[in-house]
């Protein structure tokens, strides 16, 4: 959360989301600290913020009011947050690691690219099997990621592309796109989500715009 904030003017207004408790695994470079242990995530997220950006607005906001929503969850086709926006039609980004691998990605403007079902549908058409594992593994939530490395690359890379968005200056690499930072080397590779036929989320009527 704190590396756009960091890294861009652009972004004055954070609304942090997370009803979960810091662990000793969440703490990291320039984020949550090892003493944030036990706090609300999301207080201990807003402070993280703080430290590097004292002057952003921190109040929380609604789905409807804000520019652009990140969603974390390793599988964020299950947050309810994810359908709360593209209901409202705000953008919405993933940025998340799953394991050892950092996802950034898709980049979702509600009818215009293609969205999370999208994406699971692709899966689905690859692997018959993949709705009974998607709910295998959104079943519980999954301890945070040990792979520091490919945790601060992450957010990096997530903070270029929400900075590309709000900026507008060129159109970001994640619209219909996941970029997937793999150890060992963890260079970025792109994977394409087209809209798919199946899902009637309107992707694809209308051309790509970077803001």
């Amino acid at each position: 959360v704190a590396q756009p904030v960091e890294h861009g003017r652009r972004v004055d207004t954070v609304s942090v989301r997370d009803p979960g408790v810091t662990t000793a695994g969440d703490a990291i470079v320039g984020g949550l600290n090892a003493t944030d242990e036990g706090r609300p995530r999301a207080l201990a997220a807003a402070d993280a913020i703080r430290r590097v950006s004292p002057l952003t607005d921190l109040r929380p906001q609604s789905e409807e009011t804000a520019d652009l929503v990140v969603l974390a969850r390793p599988w964020a086709a299950s947050d309810p947050l994810a359908a709360a926006a593209h209901r409202v039609h705000v953008p919405h980004l993933v940025a998340t690691v799953r394991g050892e691998v950092g996802i950034v990605g898709p980049l979702v403007v509600p009818g215009v690219t293609s969205c999370l079902r999208c994406a699971d549908l692709h899966r689905r058409d690859a692997d018959p099997r993949w709705p009974r594992l998607a709910a295998q593994l959104t079943a519980t939530e999954p301890p945070p990621s040990g792979a520091t490395v490919t945790c601060l690359l992450t957010a990096a890379t997530a903070a270029l592309e929400v900075l590309a968005y709000l900026d507008g200056a060129a159109a970001p690499a994640v619209l219909d796109a996941t970029v997937e930072l793999r150890p060992p080397d963890l260079r970025p590779r792109l994977r394409r989500w087209p809209p798919h036929p199946a899902c009637g989320c309107g992707a694809g009527c209308e051309e790509h715009s970077a803001g």
